[in-house]
């Protein structure tokens, strides 16, 4: 056999291909989908650091009054903010000039080089920022995104988030509720129970 030692079938015969390239990254983007789907993704388009206002309070000035009975006009501070900082977060695609102009190219080109390339970024991109969706924001540094292990603490009197310090008693509104099945519920989570403990938990 002449060197490089392809056989008669290997020259004269091409490999079926479907054309499509088959998605084996995109693994856990549930998450993203579901805040997509229900409209809670905000774009943002500048600013120094990102804003959430919020009133946290009722107006204390409120009361049932009659006649000529003096009203409470004293000043009811109700309204605050979190601010959170911007994070960034990259995938480089790179492709040489030799692949993407003469071996990706004619009746060789099977699909689009780059744009498969591309396609596999997005989804590394969306993977990791899944990943990070529910992580508490102290990977890579710090630099991370704060997800759900943040936001929604285990324990929630300790920790800030937004600059908001949650262990402060004034600040109390900005606590996630926790429920234990076994310690508030009195008895480990099963298919029985589940659904009251839920309940209890709201």
């Amino acid at each position: 056999m002449a060197s490089p030692n392809l056989s008669e079938l290997v020259t004269t015969t091409l490999r079926k291909r479907s054309k499509i390239l088959a998605d084996a990254v995109s693994n856990h983007n549930a998450f993203w989908r579901r805040m997509t789907q229900k409209g809670n993704v905000k774009l943002i388009d500048g600013g120094r650091t990102i804003i959430q206002e919020f009133d946290y309070a009722a107006n204390a000035t409120f009361k049932f009054y009659s006649g000529h009975e003096v009203l409470d006009i004293s000043a009811s501070d109700v309204i605050s903010a979190a601010e959170f900082n911007w994070k960034q977060a990259n995938v480089n695609v790179v492709g040489s000039g030799l692949e993407l102009d003469i071996q990706n190219a004619g009746d060789s080109k099977v699909m689009d080089f780059l744009e498969a390339r591309i396609k596999n970024a997005e989804r590394t991109m969306m993977n990791n920022l899944s990943t990070s969706a529910y992580s508490d924001g102290t990977g890579s540094s710090s630099k991370e995104i704060g997800g759900l292990q943040l936001l929604v603490a285990d324990t929630p009197t300790t920790g800030t988030v937004g600059g908001v310090n949650r262990a402060t008693s004034t600040n109390a509104f900005f606590r996630n509720i926790t429920f234990d099945a076994t310690t508030d519920g009195g008895a480990a989570a099963d298919s029985a129970n589940i659904q009251s403990l839920m309940k209890r938990a709201a």
